[in-house]
């Protein structure tokens, strides 16, 4: 089948506008992705994104004089000692060295786009383009702080190690709540999920929605002294204490007086150690 001269010319035209599209395409294409190269010795070792909010961190918060405590706690929960205090508790297994492709972000880095995402809520692209640094890098900078946090859970949860710690908040609840022979107020938290593909009745709360349960125990002055977290959410809070290390391993029958007991909600039993 032989073509006639209109058809080749109208096929020249549609190769040649469709060539120029691609071409068009690939240019904007370049100009959004616009990338520069680190060289070294004049031979080129990788691609490197420019990312105009590299500096966001310490050009907005840590060199800032405007940038108080309230700012601080609105961005990230934390004041700013605190802030301190959790970077050098955390630097020896968040620190990382500097390579000849780049700079590694330092720990108050790290810590800073843990704790914003876990602040906000927010996904993975906004840390990006708030801090500058890739997807994949913020996502493993939240999963290196999370199992460093964990692994250094200890220093900010912990029981009384004495009869003496236990007897000191036993007073402080009295001289601050005017609540004596107390030890601790105990109650349970929810934290809402997805449906979950099995057993989804389980996790269904009175609230009607799917939940995951925790336990907190807290002193005087609101500092966590024991967590048992993980407990579906159809689980009553007396039966979550029941099932919790504080019931089945009697943690606190060591260093308790026989009077020293807790406060609960009104989903709590009462017995011996419950107020």
């Amino acid at each position: 089948m032989e073509l006639d001269d209109i058809t080749i010319f109208f096929l020249l035209q549609f190769l040649i506008l469709f060539l120029l599209k691609a071409k068009q395409k690939r240019k904007r294409l370049l100009a959004i992705h616009k990338k520069r190269f680190v060289r070294r010795n004049g031979q080129r070792l990788k691609w490197v994104l420019h990312r105009s909010t590299k500096d966001w961190f310490f050009t907005n918060c840590v060199t800032n004089e405007d940038f108080r405590d309230r700012e601080w706690v609105s961005t990230f929960r934390l004041r700013k000692a605190s802030f301190t205090v959790l970077c050098d508790l955390l630097r020896r297994q968040l620190t990382r060295k500097n390579t000849n492709l780049r700079r590694s972000l330092c720990v108050e880095e790290r810590v800073a786009i843990f704790l914003f995402r876990l602040g906000h809520g927010v996904s993975h692209n906004i840390i990006r383009s708030q801090f500058g640094v890739g997807k994949s890098t913020s996502e493993k900078i939240f999963k290196e702080v999370l199992d460093a946090i964990i692994s250094e859970m200890s220093y900010f949860i912990q029981l009384p190690k004495s009869s003496e710690e236990a007897l000191s908040i036993s007073e402080a609840f009295e001289r601050k709540r005017g609540l004596p022979n107390c030890f601790g107020a105990i109650d349970c938290t929810d934290f809402q999920l997805a449906m979950p593909s099995e057993e989804s009745v389980v996790f269904r709360s009175h609230k009607k929605r799917y939940m995951l349960k925790a336990q907190v125990l807290v002193d005087s002055e609101c500092l966590i002294l024991d967590a048992s977290i993980g407990y579906p959410g159809s689980f009553h809070d007396g039966r979550i204490f029941r099932k919790s290390l504080l019931s089945t391993a009697n943690l606190l029958e060591s260093y308790l007086s026989m009077n020293d007991s807790m406060v609960p909600d009104c989903f709590f039993r009462t017995g011996r150690r419950m107020m």
